[in-house]
């Protein structure tokens, strides 16, 4: 996994460089314009199965996760083409169909196993393994 970051002068450079040869790209969300051009461009130079939202409203009390959802949907929603789940700040983390239909993890589609209970406690990154085990390794 790689994590870097850019000056201000050059990270479009950077993230258009670097996106075709990722197996997995995880976006944290937020609510910039930087980080609007960053989803946009995503959404048209990556695979939907290779992208994850990484919630950052999925912590913290219900109250305060489901405005943060909601302040995020009500920024990025439109752009993605089958949208994202109302119920957003329950999920950790949301993947895509090859046709861009979302999914949250954990869910049954991501499961977050025995085994993952049993070694992350209740960290944050429930599901997480589950998308990597089905996208990356399966």
């Amino acid at each position: 996994m790689l994590r870097f970051y850019a000056t201000d002068e050059i990270w479009k450079d950077e993230v258009e460089s670097i996106v075709p040869a990722c197996q997995m790209v995880i976006w944290v969300t937020g609510y910039t314009e930087g980080l609007k051009w960053e989803v946009e461009h995503l959404l048209t130079h990556s695979r939907p199965e290779r992208l994850v939202l990484w919630n950052h409203a999925s912590v913290g009390p219900r109250a305060q996760r489901e405005r943060e959802w909601q302040q995020f949907l009500d920024t990025y929603a439109s752009l993605f083409p089958k949208g994202l789940p109302k119920n957003g700040a329950r999920c950790a983390f949301i993947t895509f169909d090859p046709d861009w239909t979302p999914i949250g993890a954990p869910s049954r589609a991501f499961p977050v196993t025995f085994g993952d209970r049993l070694q992350l406690g209740n960290a944050p990154i429930f599901g997480f393994r589950s998308i990597v085990r089905k996208r990356l390794v399966g």
